[in-house]
């Protein structure tokens, strides 16, 4: 919509071959290819619906999706950050407390990126320890669980100028903070740890799975993460049978049958 906005394309005769491509470039500013694609079918869909005959769009293939990877922040890593952002980030600057309270808030509640930006100050319950989420990908309003290790970032946070509606601010440019500037952090996080992947989503991946391994309930954790259907919730616990099987391995005695042979008692 907003592209078709932007480009003051009004009637069906303005859209031809070269503005599905051009939609297609725009969108790729923003979305992979599973989101492009479905906003192709939902087009196509609307051609159907009213028998409007548009061959390019019609029979435009569907673009490569890559594979969903569900990457985690291993838990070595996990203490390099904190160590990080705890003992090595000392600057008071505010755009310092900036990028340590992001990292806390994508840790502490597993919420979206998208999620994070759209804070607004007065959603903030800091009696409670919760956030109440507006923007979600759902379209559901919920409630984001903060800890102990957030929230003294977020109350010092909080106090700084200046007033503003939304939460996070860029203090370097002194503007809202935006998706550009969060991938900037992460490419910061990436240089400072010697990452060769780190990006927000995995603060999700990581808080939802560590949940699952301590044993929280999955639909406990669905709430939490806002998850329509329980089904995309079960990843995490595929990927926690997944450690617990190799923990598995790496510990039982079975494994080597020479244990079985020697001297000492296995039991």
């Amino acid at each position: 919509k907003k592209f078709f906005i932007e480009k003051n394309l009004i009637f069906i005769n303005q859209i031809d071959d070269k503005t599905i491509n051009d939609f297609i470039l725009y969108t790729r500013k923003t979305c992979k290819n599973i989101t492009i694609n479905k906003r192709i079918i939902f087009l196509k869909a609307v051609y159907r619906h009213f028998s409007i005959d548009f061959p390019y769009l019609l029979n435009f293939p569907k673009l490569k999706q890559e594979v969903n990877r569900f990457d985690i922040i291993p838990i070595e890593t996990l203490k390099d950050l904190m160590d990080l952002l705890i003992n090595k980030m000392t600057s008071e600057r505010p755009q310092v407390l900036t990028w340590k309270l992001i990292c806390f808030l994508l840790l502490d509640t597993g919420m979206r990126q998208s999620e994070l930006l759209e804070i607004k100050t007065q959603n903030i319950d800091l009696k409670n320890n919760r956030i109440k989420l507006t923007s979600t990908k759902t379209k559901i309003t919920r409630y984001a669980f903060i800890s102990k290790l957030s929230k003294p970032y977020l109350e010092k946070y909080i106090s700084l100028s200046p007033e503003r509606e939304y939460l996070l601010f860029n203090y370097d440019s002194y503007t809202r903070f935006t998706y550009r500037h969060l991938r900037s952090l992460m490419d910061y996080l990436k240089r400072k740890l010697s990452l060769k992947k780190i990006h927000a989503h995995m603060f999700r991946h990581t808080m939802a799975t560590l949940l699952c391994e301590r044993g929280c309930p999955l639909d406990t954790i669905q709430i939490i993460l806002g998850h329509k259907n329980i089904a995309t919730t079960q990843i995490y616990l595929h990927m926690s049978l997944s450690k617990t099987r190799s923990d598995y391995d790496r510990y039982t005695v079975f494994n080597d049958s020479s244990a079985l042979l020697n001297d000492n008692p296995i039991m």
